[in-house]
C-alpha cells in the first residue's frame, strides 16, 4: 500500500529538503526540522537560527495534537527604561511608543535571546526519528556551495542595504563591495548571484555534531556574547544557557464542524468565533456583506490583542477569556451588518515605515503515516538586527521590538520576560477526518489572512489553494491607519466601493510587482497542505508571490 504525504514550503529549495527527508525515511517531524535549517540558510531575510521564535502545530497519526514554543524571551541584561521613549518617533508595529534611534528594532540593544535553534532540535529530539547530522547536513550544504539569489531575495537586501551596510560581517556576506548584488536580467543568458555562507555551514555542521549545546553553552555563545557586549547589547552567557523552549497544549476551537487547533493565542479564534454568529456562506464569497463583517470582527479582535498586550502587569485576563462563548457573542453584538461599526481600538499614532510584511516563512509536512506539522519561524524584521556574529555567520533576530518600552504592561521590558506571539499556525480536522493544515508569514497582517483562509476551506468549501490564493482585505495592521481596510487590487471595484458605502475607509493595494507601488508584501502570505477530496491524494499551496508549493510523493505506507 502506497500513502500520499508530501511538504509545502515558501522557497522550492526549503521544499526540496522537507520531500528528499521524507524520501530518506523520516517522519513528518524530521521534514519540518529540516525545512527550517534549510530556511535559515536560504531565506536569511526572514529565518535565520538566531532567529527569536518558532512555533510548530501538530497532530500525531495516534490523534495526539499539540505545540512547540520556543518563545520570545528578554536579555536579563534588558531592564524596565532601558529604551529612551522618543516622541518624535512613531509607534511601531505594535502600537507601542517609539525609542530613541529605534534601538529595539535594530542593532544589538534589539536582539532577543535567539529560540529559533532551541526549537528545532527540541522538535527533532521529541518527535523526529532520524539523527541530528543527517537533518542538518542539507542545509550544511547549501550554505557551503551556495544558491542562486532571487528577485524576491534581491528586493530583501536592496530595501535594508542601509541596515546590513552598518555591520560589516553582514555586508560582506551579503553586498558586493557595498552594493546590492544584480539580479539576472535575461535568464539563463544571465548568471544569477550565487550567496555562499561559509562560515554558516561550518556553524551548522558544528552543530550537526555537538547539538544545540555549541549554540548556547558552547564557542557560539561565547561568539554572541562578545558581540553583544561590544556593540552595548544585553544578551548574556546564562540567557543563552537557560534558554528553554517547551511543548504545550493547543488551543481548540468548533468552528461549523471542524476542529480547529492553534498554540496558545486568541485572535484568529476570537475573529472566526465572532464571525460563527453569522451565516456568511448565504452571502457569497468576498461579497460586500461578507467582507463587511471580516472587517469589524477582525478590527475587534485585532483591538482586543493590542488591550491584552498592554493589560496592567498582575491583571492580566485568562487567554480563554476571549474565545468564550459569551463574550463572543457580546463581540457580535456590536457589529452591524448594514454598516461600518467598530469603536477606537488603538492610541493616536503617528505614521510608520514599519508595515509589517513577510519577514517570516513558513512551512508544513504530512507524513505517511498520517503526522502533520506546520510551522512559523521568524527573525523579526527584515534581516533581524541587521547584526551577524564575527567567524559564525549567524544573523541575530530583532524581537525586542516586541516588547513595550515602557513599564507596567503584561509586555513592558523586564529580565527572561517572554512575549506572547500572535499568529499561530492552525490545523484544521473535519468530522470525516481530512486535515488541513495552514501558516501565515506576515507579521501583524497573519490573524487576517488566516481567517479569511479558513473562512473560505470551511464556510465557502474551497480546495485549499483557491482558498490560499483568493484576493482579501487585511484590517487593523497599518500603524497610524489602523481603522483602515487594506484591499486586493483584485477585488472587483463595485466590492471595495460598496464598502466604502457601509463607511469603511479602504487604499487599494496591489501585490504586482509592476503596478505603481505595488508590492508582493502587501498583504501576509499564507501556505498550507491539506488531504485532497478523495481522502486519499493531497493539496497545498501558497499565497501566489512566492513559489516554494507542494510537493507530493507516493511511498509505502
Amino acid at each position: 500500500m502506497r500513502a500520499k504525504c508530501g511538504v509545502v514550503a515558501r522557497n522550492p529549495l526549503v521544499a526540496q529538503v522537507g520531500a528528499e527527508t521524507l524520501r530518506a525515511g523520516g517522519n513528518a517531524f524530521d521534514a519540518a526540522v529540516a525545512m527550517g535549517f534549510a530556511s535559515a540558510v536560504v531565506e536569511p531575510a526572514a529565518a535565520g537560527i538566531g532567529g527569536g521564535k518558532l512555533q510548530y502545530v501538530f497532530v500525531t497519526r495516534g490523534g495526539r495534537a499539540g505545540c512547540i514554543d520556543a518563545p520570545v524571551v528578554c536579555p536579563s541584561g534588558a531592564l524596565p527604561g532601558s529604551y529612551e521613549i522618543d516622541p518624535t518617533v512613531p509607534r511601531g508595529l505594535f502600537g507601542f511608543r517609539g525609542v530613541k534611534n529605534r534601538e529595539n528594532e535594530e542593532g544589538h540593544r534589539s536582539v532577543a535571546v535567539p529560540g529559533v535553534l532551541a526549537g528545532l532540535c527540541f522538535a527533532l529530539r521529541r518527535f523526529g526519528s532520524l539523527p541530528l547530522p543527517l537533518v542538518v547536513e542539507p542545509a550544511v550544504e547549501l550554505a557551503r556551495n551556495g544558491f542562486k539569489l532571487s528577485w524576491i531575495d534581491i528586493c530583501h537586501i536592496a530595501s535594508s542595504q542601509a541596515l546590513i551596510a552598518r555591520y560589516p560581517e553582514t555586508s560582506a556576506i551579503f553586498l558586493r563591495n557595498g552594493q546590492v548584488p544584480s539580479p539576472s536580467v535575461q535568464f539563463p543568458l544571465g548568471e544569477d548571484p550565487l550567496l555562499l555562507q561559509r562560515d554558516l555551514a561550518a556553524s551548522l555542521a558544528g552543530i550537526g555534531q555537538q547539538g544545540p549545546d555549541l549554540f548556547y553553552r558552547g564557542d557560539i555563545a561565547q561568539a554572541i556574547v562578545d558581540e553583544m557586549a561590544r556593540g552595548g547589547g544585553w544578551l548574556t552567557r546564562e540567557d543563552l544557557r537557560s534558554y528553554q523552549p517547551r511543548e504545550c497544549p493547543v488551543s481548540v476551537m468548533e468552528y461549523r464542524g471542524f476542529k480547529l487547533m492553534t498554540g496558545p493565542d486568541f485572535e484568529i479564534f476570537e475573529g472566526l468565533g465572532i464571525l460563527s454568529n453569522f451565516d456568511l456562506a448565504s452571502m457569497g464569497h468576498n461579497s460586500v456583506e461578507e467582507l463587511n463583517l471580516v472587517a469589524q470582527a477582525s478590527f475587534l479582535a485585532h483591538g482586543d490583542f493590542y488591550g491584552y498586550l498592554t493589560s496592567p502587569d498582575g491583571k492580566v485576563p485568562p487567554l480563554d477569556k476571549y474565545t468564550a462563548p459569551g463574550f463572543l457573542r457580546d463581540r457580535a453584538s456590536l457589529m452591524d451588518p448594514s454598516r461600518a461599526s467598530f469603536p477606537a481600538l488603538f492610541p493616536e499614532e503617528g505614521a510608520s515605515p514599519m508595515l509589517g510584511g513577510n519577514t517570516t516563512t513558513g512551512y508544513a509536512a504530512k507524513d505517511r503515516w498520517g503526522n502533520v506539522v506546520t510551522c512559523l519561524q521568524t527573525h523579526g524584521s527584515v534581516f533581524g538586527s541587521g547584526v551577524t556574529v564575527p567567524g559564525t555567520g549567524i544573523l541575530l533576530n530583532d524581537q525586542m521590538l516586541g516588547f513595550n518600552p515602557e513599564s507596567g504592561t503584561h509586555v513592558s521590558i523586564a529580565p527572561r520576560k517572554s512575549r506572547p506571539i500572535p499568529g499561530w499556525p492552525i490545523i484544521g480536522v473535519g468530522k470525516d477526518g481530512r486535515v488541513f493544515a495552514l501558516y501565515g508569514p506576515g507579521g501583524n497582517r497573519v490573524a487576517c489572512a488566516l481567517i479569511q483562509a479558513v473562512i473560505n476551506i470551511v464556510d465557502y468549501g474551497l480546495p485549499i489553494r483557491e482558498a490560499l490564493l483568493s484576493p482579501r482585505i487585511d484590517c487593523g495592521s497599518v500603524p497610524g491607519a489602523r481603522n483602515v481596510i487594506l484591499a486586493d487590487s483584485q477585488l472587483p471595484r463595485a466590492v471595495v466601493e460598496g464598502l466604502e458605502a457601509m463607511g469603511h475607509r479602504t487604499m487599494m493595494v496591489s501585490r504586482s510587482f509592476v503596478a505603481p507601488g505595488g508590492s508582493p508584501h502587501a498583504f501576509a502570505s499564507p501556505g498550507g497542505i491539506a488531504d485532497a477530496d478523495d481522502g486519499v491524494g493531497l493539496s497545498g499551496a501558497n499565497d501566489p508571490d512566492v513559489d516554494g508549493g507542494l510537493i507530493e510523493l507516493s511511498l509505502p505506507g
